[in-house]
């Protein structure tokens, strides 16, 4: 099976180090480390998987299980050498990018 031989973000294995819950790569039956593959292979049914609430609240495909785990809130950084923020072009875009990230966030 190709998904087994696809590793686990060594950041989900740490994340629930941080929550007491002691796992190795092995504790997965399917792995992968690709987020567009993961978020496929979660739609078709292959795998429970997560995912941010925004993004699986809008698919018809996905149903949320409530696992009633404290998970902790992720910091989100948006950043741009200081130089390039001053050109007209981008400084429209990280405003519409810090907007739109402002709803998702808050």
């Amino acid at each position: 099976m190709l998904a087994s031989r696809i590793t686990v973000a060594p950041l989900i294995i740490d994340g629930m180090a941080r929550a007491s819950l002691s796992v190795n790569r092995d504790f997965f039956e399917v792995r992968c480390d690709d987020q567009l593959i993961y978020w496929a292979l979660v739609r078709s049914g292959g795998s429970v998987g997560f995912a941010q609430d925004s993004i699986a609240a809008g698919n018809p495909l996905v149903a949320k299980i409530d696992l009633e785990l404290d998970l902790p809130v992720l910091p989100v950084r948006l950043t741009a050498h200081a130089a390039m923020r001053q050109t007209p072009r981008i400084r429209r875009v990280w405003n519409m990018l810090a907007a739109g990230l402002e709803r998702l966030l808050t």
